[in-house]
């Protein structure tokens, strides 16, 4: 295979990462050659007794996943040397435009990538392919020397996909089980501090504000779910009460991991005479801090998706229908067809944010019930 450039970009955006996180390799920080590829197609065969012909039901192509490896050496990735000398790397790795400083800097960099759980676009010598990264091995030989394995998971080879429309499947207790879970790996991360290892005062005190507030909306969750459970609180009520805090959730979380990473491993560590300081307690700084980084991108993984999810199904609670005006509409209009009365337009008017009754060609219209519509639970 050709030796070029290997781009590795998230396709989407969030609130956090308004610029789309973007890795460029080259040189001898490309992966080892070799890239296998496999698709298949997925099909269902049914045999009738007595006949020997089947039926198949074809159901699609898939692709599937690929794992490369490669080597990284400080030598070859570092543009500066420890006389700080410029230099030119050997092994090109570019994110967002900027040279990454080390292996370690480039491992981190990676491992963000994974975290986010976001759909990436990966491309080599012209093959694309879209998906996750399901797993990201570091083989540290030395601090300046890593081994490394990437594996992907492809759902698509690169063409523009329409996703399915299906049916909100989450629950605000699917929601607060895995919540929990999460919060609890939070608090071991933080937990597992080496023996002899001690944090800074500082970080610990912007770190646990940001738990607490995890921990309140946690709780929140909780409490709420119970109620829902005992029939005090109606499920529309325990999905909104959800939304909020998985908003609190995501926030909080976002706070931990900008915490961790703008704290290098160095700084993070407590102690009276900073030059004795090794590489073994830098690493093990860093694995600490590493290891908090992931919690919270779990949670704030969680908090994105199962909020979303939560929102379509709180949707479906709340709509009595919505669609896209084929013609021009009045607002009584719809107030009849789905109240049995014209007098709840100027109440739809409102919910959708129109400046008139009067509906225009393409404009969207949603219908809630009227206990939503009105504020009542």
């Amino acid at each position: 295979m050709p030796n070029s450039q290997f781009l590795i970009q998230t396709l989407d955006t969030d609130e956090q990462t308004p610029i789309k996180p973007s890795l460029t390799l080259g040189g001898r920080a490309l992966p080892y050659q070799g890239f296998e590829l496999e698709g298949s197609m997925r099909a269902e065969f049914t045999w009738y007794p007595g006949n020997a012909v089947a039926t198949v039901q074809m159901l699609g192509a898939q692709e599937k996943s690929s794992t490369i490896k490669g080597m990284w050496k400080d030598r070859f990735i570092r543009s500066v040397t420890d006389e700080g000398l410029a230099v030119q790397p050997d092994g090109a790795a570019v994110f967002n435009g900027q040279q990454v400083a080390s292996v370690l800097d480039l491992a981190n960099k990676v491992d963000q990538m994974r975290l986010s759980g976001r759909l990436l676009r990966v491309e080599w010598s012209g093959i694309i392919r879209h998906g996750i990264m399901l797993r990201f091995k570091q083989n540290w030989v030395r601090i300046e020397d890593m081994e490394w394995e990437m594996e992907f998971q492809w759902t698509s080879r690169g063409e523009v996909q329409v996703p399915p429309s299906l049916p909100a499947t989450a629950t605000s207790a699917d929601f607060t089980q895995n919540l929990v879970n999460l919060v609890n790996n939070l608090h071991d991360a933080l937990a597992a501090v080496h023996e002899g290892f001690e944090v800074i005062e500082s970080w610990v005190a912007k770190v646990n504000s940001y738990v607490g507030m995890i921990d309140d909306a946690a709780n929140a969750m909780v409490d709420a779910q119970h109620n829902a459970s005992l029939l005090v609180m109606s499920p529309a009520t325990t999905a909104q009460r959800a939304l909020t805090a998985s908003q609190n959730i995501k926030d909080a979380a976002a706070g931990i991991v900008t915490t961790a990473e703008g704290t290098p491993p160095f700084q993070l560590i407590k102690t009276a005479t900073p030059t004795s300081l090794t590489l073994g307690d830098a690493l093990l700084a860093d694995t600490f801090a590493r290891n908090v980084k992931a919690a919270a991108r779990a949670l704030q993984a969680l908090a994105a998706s199962q909020g979303d999810d939560l929102r379509s199904s709180l949707e479906q609670d709340i709509l009595l229908a919505s669609f896209i005006a084929r013609a021009p509409m009045d607002l009584r209009e719809v107030s009849q067809r789905y109240y049995k009365t014209p007098n709840q337009w100027r109440s739809l008017l409102t919910y959708n944010n129109f400046t008139s009754s009067r509906i225009e060609v393409g404009a969207m219209v949603l219908v809630p019930k009227l206990h939503a519509m009105n504020g009542s639970a």
